[in-house]
């Protein structure tokens, strides 16, 4: 992770909901990718993989109430390849991803406005 990504743990504006989500995020894929017996793939199903889209989804409706936080939800987005991919192919049950995450950075959940 880059340096200019970390947090500020003495900036007033420090979002610690959004630390914990990365954190908790961090911690379910790494349990996920240490699942695999040496040699073997990755499976994409049972516990420790649904751990780590549970926690990816959580992570992408969480708002952003300040730039600060903005600009760390993005450049955390952007240091993380499986959850970048994640947005930019919109992967997901209700293809709503794209939507979701940028809703987020403006506080809105609200994913029921009308497709243009």
């Amino acid at each position: 992770m880059s340096s200019e990504c970390s947090p500020d743990m003495n900036d007033p504006a420090q979002d610690f909901e959004l630390e914990r989500l990365i954190s908790t995020y961090i911690e379910a894929r790494a349990t996920w990718l240490n699942s695999a017996a040496a040699g073997d793939d990755l499976v994409s199903q049972g516990e420790s993989f649904e751990a780590v889209e549970s926690a990816a989804l959580v992570f992408l409706h969480h708002p952003c109430l300040t730039f600060a936080a903005m600009r760390r939800k993005v450049s955390f987005l952007l240091d993380t390849d499986d959850l970048y991919t994640m947005v930019r192919e919109d992967e997901d049950e209700t293809g709503e991803i794209l939507r979701i995450f940028l809703s987020s950075l403006i506080a809105h959940h609200s994913t029921s406005a009308s497709h243009h």
